[in-house]
């Protein structure tokens, strides 16, 4: 990656397919939901509740991999700055999810 318009496609594109990643599993869950109790859905074994947990999961991980994807761009072009500030930023939003797990 050689230029700033460049990491920030490659990141808009990270983030619009997390999103949409997200949106499709979450509207999955949503919709197989109202029909749990069809035999159909039944004989496909996928639950609901664990299409949602996935869906959540992906919307909670895309920002992260967002940060390692700069923090990586970073580090190839030696911006010692913004490795400083993306590592904070990083150290962050784990801990948020840490703290919010607990």
């Amino acid at each position: 990656m050689k230029t700033r318009e460049e990491l920030e496609h490659r990141v808009s594109m990270l983030m619009m397919f997390g999103l949409g990643l997200s949106m499709i599993l979450l509207a999955s869950s949503i919709t197989l939901s109202f029909f749990s109790t069809e035999s159909w859905v039944l004989s496909l074994g996928i639950e609901w509740e664990r299409l949602a947990i996935a869906g959540v999961l992906v919307l909670i991980a895309t920002p992260i991999i967002r940060v390692l994807f700069c923090l990586h761009h970073f580090a190839a072009v030696r911006d010692w700055k913004y490795i400083v500030l993306t590592i904070w930023v990083l150290f962050g939003m784990v801990l948020g999810v840490v703290l919010g797990a607990a």
